[in-house]
């Protein structure tokens, strides 16, 4: 009797069990029978396994067991760049966008501004004569400048052998607005940059500008600068400038550097009665009528008539008179001149040693000066003496090569100088001719 209610015990537990796991896990009986025997009748174990053995969603075995589950496949995988990097920035710097809101962006008219990029400046006689507005008077100075990025820039230089002149323009900054409307728009100062230079404007918040920056470290504004276009290097760095001092900055600067080559002075001022001015053929003929000017045919004729004795001693007097007949003088009139004999030996002791350029050289410790001499026949001669060589020196070695001074003056360009009025005592370091130099030598203007 007690086996018998055992037994009936464990069916109602059994069956009890079925039933929690059929309502927790939506299986039918017969599933839960076999889970719980595997699981010798413990419910946790069975509903574990069964949720383990059956990743299908309950819900869909619930409400149809054989429906296939409506799973998308995955996203394949792929590869695609975002954003390409800029072909001309090598400096780790994002390309961005010129802020619409910069404080001067409302003053520029784009559109006057590429319409006049267009004409290439041709029409600005018909733009003076159109009402001066704020777009006009801080208009960028766009006849003088190169518009394209630095390489280009510097590659123009080269080709065209002139130095690249760098402003950096803040809009955040009004006095670098100023540059434009006072200095850039001055004609002097327009005549000088697009003799000499290669104009580059940029902003310092384009790409061009941030990289700028970064290498040459212009942090302070407005920055104006000279650039050497072969090599890059910065030769000057100007902040604070006007019309009248920038002119005055560059003439110095061109005073103390030729063209990037080294081949030629830079500026192109006209004078007259200047070989600076005149071709080859010009200077050669020029120098072939002035030597032929100081040749004069003369013939020397002892006078018949005229006192002259003859010595057999040297102790007899030498004080005697020989008449010399000029035949391009009048006809009817003789020219005599009076010569006093003077003996063999004291002539040679008068005569003095001529002087060598050599000898008015400075010690070669010294710092060297660098001088370029521009021959009337086109040719250039390139010297380099100490700094405390006298301008004796130069003067005379002019002269070795054949340039007598009497017909010739040296003379440079910035500022005007004739180099033959100066003391020729001083050296070249005292007379403004150190480190370097362009001297002219030129025919004598005797006209004037």
């Amino acid at each position: 009797m007690a086996s018998t209610s055992n037994i009936s015990i464990n069916s109602e537990n059994n069956a009890v069990l079925i039933d929690q796991f059929c309502s927790v896990t939506g299986a039918d009986k017969d599933k839960a029978m076999k889970m719980l025997e595997v699981c010798n009748w413990n419910l946790e174990m069975a509903i574990n396994m069964h949720v383990d053995s059956c990743p299908e969603n309950p819900q869909n075995s619930t409400s149809n067991g054989t429906d296939e589950d409506n799973i998308r496949d995955p996203i394949p995988q792929s590869r695609a760049v975002l954003m390409e990097e800029d072909m001309n920035f090598h400096y780790g710097l994002r390309r961005t966008k010129r802020k619409p809101h910069a404080v001067f962006d409302g003053l520029r008219d784009f559109q006057a501004e590429a319409q006049l990029q267009g004409q290439n400046g041709q029409n600005e006689s018909s733009m003076s004569k159109k009402r001066r507005t704020l777009e006009d008077l801080f208009r960028p100075p766009l006849d003088i400048m190169y518009r394209g990025s630095f390489e280009s820039a510097r590659d123009f230089g080269q080709v065209s052998n002139k130095w690249l002149l760098v402003n950096l323009q803040n809009a955040q900054e009004f006095s670098c607005q100023i540059l434009n409307r006072d200095v850039w728009s001055n004609k002097t100062v327009k005549s000088l940059i697009k003799e000499n230079f290669v104009f580059w404007q940029i902003y310092l918040d384009s790409s061009d500008g941030q990289r700028y920056t970064q290498f040459y470290k212009a942090f302070k504004f407005p920055h104006i600068s000279v650039l050497d276009p072969q090599t890059g290097e910065k030769l000057v760095e100007w902040n604070e400038v006007t019309s009248t001092s920038i002119i005055e900055l560059i003439t110095l600067f061109l005073r103390e550097h030729c063209a990037p080559d080294g081949s030629r002075v830079t500026v192109d001022q006209k004078r007259r009665f200047s070989v600076i001015d005149q071709s080859e053929e010009e200077q050669l003929k020029a120098a072939l009528a002035a030597s032929l000017k100081d040749v004069k045919p003369s013939t020397i004729v002892i006078d018949d008539d005229s006192d002259i004795e003859t010595f057999d001693s040297d102790s007899e007097s030498t004080n005697d008179k020989v008449s010399i007949v000029n035949l391009n003088s009048n006809e009817n009139s003789n020219d005599v001149i009076d010569v006093v004999g003077l003996p063999e030996s004291l002539n040679q002791e008068s005569s003095l040693p001529a002087k060598s350029w050599k000898d008015f050289l400075g010690s070669k410790d010294d710092q060297v000066s660098d001088l370029v001499l521009r021959l009337p026949d086109g040719k250039k001669e390139q010297v380099s003496w100490p700094c405390t060589s006298k301008l004796e020196c130069l003067l005379l070695y002019v002269e070795e090569i054949g340039y007598a001074l009497e017909n010739y003056e040296l003379v440079t360009n910035y500022p005007r100088r004739n180099i033959c009025q100066l003391d020729k005592c001083k050296s070249l370091q005292d007379v403004d001719l150190f480190p370097r130099e362009m001297i002219f030598v030129q025919l004598k203007n005797h006209d004037s």
